[in-house]
C-alpha cells in the first residue's frame, strides 16, 4: 500500500497540552494499541522553574479507566533546570509487542517536582492496524485535531 502523506501513516493519539504547571501530574489521553503496532511519545520541557525536575513515564492498563501502572523501561532519564534542560526535548517509543500481558492501553504521565515549569507531550501511533490516518478518514486522530492540511 502507498501512502502519499505522513498523516496517512501516522496519527495524533494523545496529548498533555502545553502550558506552565504547577508540582504534580500531568496524564494524557488515554491511546488503544489495539489500533497501533508502535508509539512515539515526544516531552517538550519548556521553561522549567528554578530547581525544576521532569519526569516522564509510559504507563498501561488492561481497560482505558482501569489503574494505570508504569511499563518497565519505558521512562525518561529526568529533565532539570540545573541539567540546563529548559527548551530541550525527550522522546520515548512503544511497539505493542512491549505491552504487559493483558494490557491494551497507555497513557503518558508526566510529573513535575519542585517548581511551576513550562512543558506538555504529544503521542503519535503509527501504521495504523486497521485504515489509514489520512484528511479523509481520520478516525485514529485525537478529537481535537482541527485541521490536516495536504
Amino acid at each position: 500500500m502507498s501512502y502519499g502523506l505522513m498523516t496517512d501513516v501516522i496519527a495524533l493519539v494523545a496529548t498533555i497540552d502545553p502550558d506552565a504547571y504547577t508540582t504534580g501530574t500531568q496524564l494524557s489521553d488515554a491511546i488503544d494499541m489495539a489500533f497501533h503496532r508502535r508509539l512515539m511519545t515526544t516531552i517538550y520541557a519548556g521553561t522549567l522553574g528554578s530547581s525544576g525536575v521532569l519526569n516522564a513515564v509510559l504507563t498501561s492498563s488492561a481497560t482505558s479507566g482501569g489503574t494505570y501502572t508504569q511499563i518497565t523501561g519505558k521512562s525518561i532519564t529526568a529533565l532539570t533546570q540545573a541539567g540546563t534542560d529548559s527548551d530541550k526535548q525527550a522522546i520515548i517509543n512503544l511497539a505493542a509487542a512491549e505491552m504487559p500481558a493483558g494490557h491494551r492501553f497507555v497513557k503518558v504521565s508526566c510529573r513535575l517536582t519542585v517548581a511551576t515549569s513550562d512543558y506538555g507531550a504529544a503521542s503519535y501511533g503509527d501504521r495504523p492496524r486497521f485504515t489509514g490516518a489520512s484528511p479523509t478518514a481520520n478516525i485514529l486522530d485525537l478529537a481535537s485535531v482541527d485541521e490536516i492540511v495536504a
